[in-house]
């Protein structure tokens, strides 16, 4: 399935594809407008998208990741997405080290 994003232009002139879906986790929803990163081998959430889905964090398995920012520890768990008419159950790891400032939205 084909689908396509808008980019966001960054006040420094690059142009960035992001998504707009909605998350939900047992009865808790939110949306948000992550970046995509088709280079990315799961999606990457900060802290504040776990709470307000009210994920139980460290009752999902911890997984050390390591990329071009360095290491960071975070917590495997299943949400549902929402893209467009899309939805699915998918794996996302949340973590409280991710500093970014930008959720991730990844293959």
């Amino acid at each position: 399935m084909k689908v396509s994003f808008p980019y966001y232009q960054s006040p420094d002139g690059g142009d960035f594809p992001v998504a707009q879906i909605s998350l939900s986790y047992r009865l808790r929803k939110t949306d948000i407008t992550p970046l995509v990163d088709s280079g990315a081998g799961m999606s990457l959430f900060d802290l504040d998208v776990a709470k307000e889905l009210g994920v139980p964090l460290r009752k999902g398995d911890r997984i050390d990741l390591s990329g071009v920012g360095g290491r960071i520890h975070g917590y495997f768990h299943t949400v549902t997405f929402s893209i467009g008419r899309l939805t699915f159950k998918a794996p996302v790891v949340f973590s409280g080290e991710f500093d970014v400032g930008v959720n991730l939205l990844g293959r």
